[in-house]
């Protein structure tokens, strides 16, 4: 009788255990799945940039590329944005298969990208153009002009591309070529012909009336050229096998397009004019 008793005592107490063994694994979160912050990780896009204000620029606390990522990163889960700083003559193998980062924004298909490489283009983004500047004294004495002979030194950016130029890169024939002097970034050349040690500086429009839109006093000193260098349209680009698709970001990038973020961002950087995104979808005529 004891025995029969002990049995049944030692069955109860194996029942229960199990009984509590499954409730661990069936309720107890811990057991039952992966953990929620390993399954929120997000995939880091890691997008190239480099000086081209105010795109993108490590010289001042904002730019338009930095508020955009962080306006991507805060209204999705799915991806996280990151910028990584290139040379802007190491762009094109920055994105290239196997390189550094997935995608780039504000860039020109006329920008000397090699055709062999299976880069992804997207949507249009801004339209832009850059034209000579130069003091307007200098203008109002008639001690310069605007004609890119040889005869006058040219402030430029290293890596950029110059339609007078014939959009060649190397330092050394700019500079024997058209007497032209490449800095690292435009505040550069600016101050280069701030400082007379060039008689004509190649901007941006789009930097000029960022700088203006700032109230930058140094700006109200030079005058452009009634005729642009060149105009282009830039574009989201990405690398062929990135961890992100174009459709998958077009889409992220058309939300804040439809919610009028997008727009917002533009005009606190003085380019709302230039606004180009949505033109593959009908919105501008392309």
């Amino acid at each position: 009788m004891m025995q029969r008793t002990a049995s049944k005592l030692w069955r109860l107490t194996v029942a229960g255990l199990l009984v509590a063994l499954l409730s661990l694994i069936f309720i107890n979160p811990v057991y039952s799945q992966v953990d929620d912050s390993e399954q929120a990780m997000p995939t880091t896009i890691v997008v190239a940039a480099y000086e081209f204000p105010p795109f993108y620029s490590s010289r001042v606390p904002q730019h338009l590329l930095g508020l955009l990522l962080d306006t991507l990163n805060s209204k999705q889960v799915e991806y996280h944005f990151k910028i990584r700083e290139v040379r802007p003559q190491d762009r094109y193998s920055a994105i290239m298969s196997g390189g550094c980062c997935d995608l780039m924004l504000f860039e020109s298909m006329d920008w000397n990208w090699p055709t062999e490489v299976d880069y992804v283009w997207g949507d249009y983004l801004t339209s832009g153009s850059e034209r000579l500047f130069a003091l307007s004294h200098r203008i109002e004495r008639g001690e310069v002009d605007f004609v890119v002979d040889g005869s006058r030194r040219v402030g430029g950016v290293i890596g950029y591309h110059y339609q007078f130029a014939g959009f060649e890169t190397s330092a050394a024939l700019l500079e024997q070529e058209y007497n032209l002097y490449g800095a690292d970034n435009q505040r550069t050349a600016l101050n280069m012909l701030l400082n007379e040690r060039v008689d004509l500086a190649v901007l941006t429009d789009e930097y000029v009336r960022w700088l203006q839109l700032r109230k930058q006093p140094m700006i109200e000193l030079v005058v452009g050229a009634d005729a642009y260098d060149h105009s282009y349209r830039t574009r989201i680009i990405g690398k062929p096998d990135g961890s992100i698709t174009m459709t998958d970001f077009e889409r992220l990038m058309w939300s804040l397009y439809e919610d009028g973020t997008l727009a917002s961002l533009f005009d606190d950087f003085g380019i709302q004019h230039d606004a180009f995104f949505g033109c593959k979808r009908g919105t501008f005529s392309c």
